[in-house]
């Protein structure tokens, strides 16, 4: 189960690297940790209804009838049937390209090396102009074991061509070619939301491609000459990315694969069809690598271990159906995997119920609902000593649990960004009006976007005319929770105006 729990965090960037990376700076006697900082050096820029960009979601009216999947799947063929070395161009030039800053961006280059991916970049163009994005991949349909082996690595190689969407907005950013940026971030949030369904890690490559933008919208903001994008910023929904309903689509795939959770109360198996069911949930558990179940050992062993862990869960199941409300005959008439399957089922809905409202608490409340969730299973015996690692549904939720509650949080990061950069796009459009930076007076009655994980106002603070902070409000951090003068931010944006 642990294993599955750090695969999860690692993949998400909240492994205990990403825990521990970051940025120290000290105030008086508080210390802060900045998880992720930027430093944007702004143009003044004033909003204007009828100049402003208005959305960087494409009007549906617009968009072509078809779908965009097979033309995705092509531009991924595309990509994969292109030389090695020109793919592999993109990972060896990462730092010139990517991550540099604009003045020193090889647009050149880069325009020379996209050209040779016209091909990929025109099925993108078309793909995105689709009104809908249908996969067809019938996950639901497929059992557990064909679930957990299913090959989607066109997700990977949708994230690639994503990071070629961005390569092309920084050229034509750079270049002052404002529409054509516009355009192609159009077609970046569309992939971005077309490649997030169905499943959770199919949001995180979502997610991925639309934090690609943003940072294209970031790179906007500090160009002369760019407009004032508050109205578009306006137009992203929120949340960006549906999390929830990924997480509620890998429930109940979870649900349809395995047998013990199907209506138990209602199963007339015999002992020994017990005992077939839970062997066949912990080969299923085997699959994805938890817990250690030797899916080769002789049938006797297997069965053996089988009842081993039945037996061990049966007193804390019985204990608990009597406890709310089951009479002791009823449940002592039952076979003992049955009892066990109704228990595993009732703390299976229970954390379902608990975790359904986890996207829409604070970030702080979501992380507490989350240990609370793992507190509920392992008191009602569904996780003890002796039977941890061995149960598999007992090991499975726990792990759900924590994928939800840190699957929100990466999307929260990148929904506090946007909020973040609504907040900046009033800051260029007051600097446009006055020639400086609002004080904090001036900057709150500007209406500001607010923190979503919090509906509360962003902290900022003005240190001079073209100078200020603007940030997540601090609380103590986790990663020195014993300190009381210790705080943790998020996200802080240092802001700059450029003369």
């Amino acid at each position: 189960m642990r294993r599955i729990i750090l695969f999860l965090a690692l993949l998400i960037g909240f492994g205990p690297a990403a825990l521990c990376s970051g940025q120290d700076f000290v105030r008086g006697e508080l210390k802060f940790f900045v998880r992720t900082k930027h430093q944007l050096e702004i143009t003044p820029s004033r909003f204007s209804v009828g100049h402003s960009p208005q959305s960087f979601l494409q009007n549906t009216i617009e968009l072509n009838e078809g779908n965009a999947a097979p033309i995705y799947y092509r531009a991924c063929l595309t990509w994969c049937g292109m030389p090695q070395t020109l793919r592999d161009e993109l990972s060896q030039n990462w730092e010139r390209w990517y991550t540099a800053d604009l003045e020193d961006f090889p647009k050149d280059e880069v325009a020379e090396y996209l050209q040779k991916l016209e091909p990929i970049l025109k099925q993108i163009k078309i793909a995105t102009s689709r009104k809908y994005c249908d996969w067809d991949r019938r996950l639901e349909q497929l059992d557990f074991s064909d679930f957990i082996e299913y090959d989607m690595r066109e997700l990977s190689t949708m994230r690639n061509i994503g990071h070629l969407i961005r390569l092309q907005t920084r050229v034509h950013l750079v270049n002052g070619n404002f529409d054509e940026a516009l355009s192609l971030l159009q077609q970046g949030f569309k992939m971005a939301f077309d490649a997030s369904k169905p499943i959770m890690v199919s949001g995180l490559v979502g997610e991925s491609i639309a934090s690609m933008c943003l940072k294209s919208i970031m790179e906007l903001a500090q160009t002369t000459d760019a407009p004032n994008y508050s109205l578009a910023l306006q137009s992203l929904p929120f949340p960006l990315i549906e999390f929830q309903d990924l997480v509620g689509f890998e429930f109940q795939l979870v649900e349809n694969g395995f047998r013990l959770l199907q209506n138990p109360e209602q199963q007339n198996y015999t002992t020994e069809e017990w005992k077939e069911v839970y062997s066949n949930a912990m080969v299923q558990m085997d699959l994805i690598g938890d817990p250690e179940f030797d899916i080769t050992a002789p049938l006797a062993e297997r069965e053996s271990r089988t009842a081993l862990v039945m037996a061990q869960l049966y007193p804390a199941a019985k204990r608990e159906l009597i406890a709310a409300g089951w009479e002791a005959s009823k449940v002592e008439s039952l076979p003992v995997g049955q009892v066990v399957a109704i228990q595993t089922k009732r703390v299976w809905d229970e954390t379902k119920s608990l975790l359904k409202n986890i996207e829409n608490l604070p970030t702080e409340q979501a992380v507490q609902e989350a240990v609370r969730n793992e507190e509920l299973i392992a008191a009602h015996g569904l996780e003890s000593p002796t039977a941890r690692g061995d149960f598999p549904i007992s090991a499975f939720a726990p792990s759900t649990s924590i994928a939800n509650s840190f699957l929100p949080s990466g999307a929260r990061r990148i929904n506090r960004q946007i909020a973040l950069m609504k907040a900046t796009e009033q800051l260029r459009d007051f600097a446009a009006k006055h020639g400086e930076l609002p004080n904090a007076e001036q900057f709150q009655s500007l209406g500001t976007a607010r923190d979503p994980s919090t509906n509360q106002p962003f902290d900022y603070e003005r240190s001079s005319a073209t100078n200020a902070v603007l940030q997540t409000k601090p609380k103590p951090a986790p990663i020195a929770a014993n300190n009381p003068n210790y705080r943790h931010i998020d996200l802080r944006f240092e802001i700059s105006l450029k003369n």
